[in-house]
């Protein structure tokens, strides 16, 4: 017996000779893209949904693993489309993803055997049928660094006065900053709250505590001033009583860990100086200063299945290295483009930017664009 069934959508069709199933090319008759060795049972749920446009669940469940497999990629091939086979078939493998799931676990927690990463491999293979890659991504650099989500944004300054002092508790506004930035706040809030000086004669500031980076030493650098009065210069209106021992201000760092201000301006927490003093003081940072604790963009897909990351949705991670803050950021996956599996059908992909703890990126510019490659699975050729 030899049959030929017709798709009349696609460029390829079903043709049996005897049990003998091979997907030809229309265009290239001797060609064969694929065969199998079937059952009769094979050949009529073909012909019932070919022909007939139905279904037969009975004789689904009666055909080997092989044989449904070989279908599935048949109908996509030849463009025919049968929902009930579809959702039959998709059942059919769910004990595939349990298992997956299983190695997955297996690998996170150190078992790194490599007959599981071949099986994984062969399940990914099996179950998912378009890879997507990572052509570009150009968005402007427009995170918060200090956060009052991240919760740090805050620090306190001791005012010395009289012979007393007075706490300040420090919020900073949500931005990211340079430390010219921070100084210049400081210099602000310093003013609002009437702690400086005013040359008589230039009309110039004087301020009692500062913060610079010093590039030489890869650090942030504090100083304080003695809290007294300085010849040639006027208090300002509503000013605190100068201390009567002189004593410079004291910075207070109150947290501690990787997302505080002691991570941002690199000081252990505690306080500076320790103890009170009358001559300036200027600290050094004694960890590495993170002034922007995103340290890489993570990008997510939906429909991803990742099977190299511990968040199976995650595509490709990048930095801002070398971008000032506002400036456009342009990544790629270079020609070492990677394709990762994707599961499921959708209508949508679903793009997410993430920090490197995986949380949300709030991203203040929206004007991105996202180039995204999807390529078929590359499927053996079979020829008999």
């Amino acid at each position: 017996m030899s049959k030929r069934f017709k798709s009349p959508n696609g460029p390829f069709h079903m043709h049996f000779d005897g049990l003998h199933a091979q997907i030809k090319s229309k265009h290239a008759k001797t060609r064969t893209v694929r065969s199998l060795l079937v059952s009769h049972l094979f050949v009529e749920l073909w012909r019932i949904i070919e022909d007939d446009k139905s279904f037969d669940k009975t004789i689904f469940n009666q055909l080997s693993e092989s044989e449904r497999d070989f279908m599935a990629y048949a109908l996509k091939r030849c463009k025919i489309e049968s929902r009930e086979f579809e959702k039959a078939y998709n059942l059919s493998i769910g004990h595939h993803i349990d298992r997956l799931t299983m190695i997955q676990s297996a690998i996170k927690i150190g078992n790194d055997a490599p007959e599981l990463k071949t099986e994984m491999k062969q399940i990914l293979d099996k179950l998912y049928d378009k890879g997507i890659g990572l052509g570009s991504i150009s968005m402007y650099y427009s995170w918060m660094a200090i956060t009052a989500e991240r919760g740090n944004n805050k620090f306190r300054i001791i005012w010395p006065t009289g012979t007393t002092t007075q706490t300040f508790t420090i919020t900073i506004p949500d931005g990211t900053y340079e430390m010219s930035d921070l100084n210049n706040y400081l210099q602000w809030w310093s003013i609002q709250n009437n702690l400086y000086l005013t040359n008589s004669t230039t009309g110039a500031n004087y301020y009692f505590i500062s913060v610079a980076a010093n590039p030489s030493s890869y650090d942030i650098q504090f100083t304080m001033q003695p809290y007294k009065a300085v010849s040639g210069y006027a208090s300002a209106s509503g000013a605190l009583a100068f201390s009567t021992s002189g004593y410079t201000p004291q910075i207070q760092i109150i947290d501690s860990g990787t997302n505080s201000f002691s991570s941002i301006v690199g000081l252990s927490q505690g306080t500076y100086p320790p103890a009170q003093q009358a001559t300036l003081y200027s600290v050094l940072s004694d960890l590495v200063p993170q002034i922007d604790p995103v340290s890489s963009v993570i990008v997510g897909v939906s429909n991803l299945q990742n099977p190299l990351a511990s968040n199976n949705q995650v595509l490709h991670s990048f930095t801002s290295a070398g971008v000032g803050f506002g400036g456009l950021i342009t990544t790629s996956q270079g020609q070492g483009i990677s394709y990762c599996p994707m599961q499921g059908t959708t209508n949508e992909l679903l793009v997410s930017f993430y920090d490197d703890r995986m949380l949300p990126l709030k991203i203040t510019d929206p004007n991105l664009c996202v180039r995204l490659l999807i390529r078929p699975k590359k499927s053996d050729i079979m020829d008999f």
